[in-house]
């Protein structure tokens, strides 16, 4: 999965070759996994950061607290950020000091520190 600036049809064309990828087995790596989730990010698509993550939860590879953390920061919204935090909490993999440096910034911007 090429990672290169961030555009609609970049992060558009890396979706589709991770799905390609997957479908001819034997699937991708959590490297790739991550620079198409950072590319969603960088293109603000949030939703789409978010079904990787599921298809990797799913489908495999299992991602590790870097590429959750890339998800988080994809996130629009607190509540998907909190979601995939609290994912992490039941499923793994465990959060690191830089998921909660990633939520205490979502929380701050959001002004909801009586979360924290």
């Amino acid at each position: 999965v090429p990672e290169a600036p961030a555009t609609k049809a970049t992060w558009r064309t890396s979706l589709l070759e991770l799905r390609r990828i997957r479908s001819q087995g034997p699937g991708p790596s959590l490297r790739q996994c991550t620079a198409v989730i950072s590319a969603c990010g960088r293109a603000r698509a949030s939703g789409e950061a978010l079904r990787v993550l599921e298809e990797m939860r799913e489908e495999g590879p299992l991602p590790d607290a870097f590429c959750c953390n890339s998800v988080i920061k994809a996130c629009s919204s607190l509540k998907q950020q909190l979601r995939v935090f609290e994912d992490m909490q039941r499923q793994g993999p465990s959060p690191d000091v830089a998921t909660f440096g990633a939520l205490m910034t979502a929380l701050g911007r959001e002004h909801h520190w009586g979360k924290c």
